[in-house]
């Protein structure tokens, strides 16, 4: 987010699949940058690494 709270980008929708998400729940980013979300509703985490 910009400093004034704006987005600066977006990614996934609802959905099962990859890169989409049932009931997001967290968000962390790892040491290598990568940024991982919890879904809750479908009841796993996934990985996302910037260019892939």
């Amino acid at each position: 987010m910009k400093l004034d709270g704006t987005p600066v980008e977006r990614f996934g929708r609802w959905g099962n699949y990859d890169g989409q998400f049932r009931m997001a729940h967290d968000v962390a980013v790892g040491k290598d940058g990568a940024v991982y979300v919890g879904d809750i509703g479908g009841g796993r985490v996934q990985k996302f690494v910037a260019g892939k």
